[in-house]
């Protein structure tokens, strides 16, 4: 199984809140104001949709002692189109992330993931 792109998703963000630290690492929170999702041309069995991203959603970052980022993305959208003559709905989107950390070379310099 292959997993390809089912849409992009481009967001105006607020300033971070810096919840502050606790005990697993670092919180903090970036709003999301608005934005729009857009279907992948190339998304196979689908029909092409947009939506609006409504105000509310947002990223929740927890920075940890050991380097590693966790996030946990949600946002809520509405379609702009009807779909099988249905009215506009309301969905979320939701996505977790563990990246990793940056490694530093023994002179200080940037190595990357």
């Amino acid at each position: 199984m292959q997993l390809r792109p089912l849409a992009s998703v481009t967001v105006n963000l607020k300033p971070p809140v810096m919840v502050g630290p606790g005990p697993f690492g670092v919180r903090v929170f970036i709003e999301v104001c608005d934005g729009v999702i857009e279907s992948d041309a190339e998304a196979i069995g689908l029909r092409p949709f947009t939506g609006k991203v409504l105000p509310g959603g947002g990223d929740w970052a927890l920075l940890g002692a050991d380097g590693w980022c966790r996030l946990d993305v949600r946002i809520l959208h509405r379609s702009t189109v009807r779909i099988q003559r249905r009215p506009q709905r309301c969905a979320t989107l939701r996505k977790t992330q563990l990246d990793q950390p940056r490694r530093q070379r023994r002179d200080g310099g940037d190595l990357g993931r």
